[in-house]
């Protein structure tokens, strides 16, 4: 689950972070732990919109069953 503030996120381009690019991430990433995923999806954020600042709150819940 997350709020639109993860895939309304700008880079420096206004280009928005986007669903695609979510799903893209929790892909290559959905073996791992739900902490993992979670930290893989906020640092290709971060990497994604560089130095701009956030405009909107983030939010993300990676919940996994083991």
């Amino acid at each position: 689950m997350y709020t639109d503030g993860l895939t309304e996120a700008e880079n420096q381009a206004h280009q928005h972070y986007g669903i695609d690019r979510l799903s893209k991430i929790v892909r290559m990433y959905w073996h791992r732990r739900a902490e993992e995923i979670k930290n893989a999806v906020i640092d290709d954020l971060h990497r994604f919109i560089g130095k701009r600042p956030l405009d909107d709150d983030v939010t993300l819940l990676v919940i996994k069953q083991q």
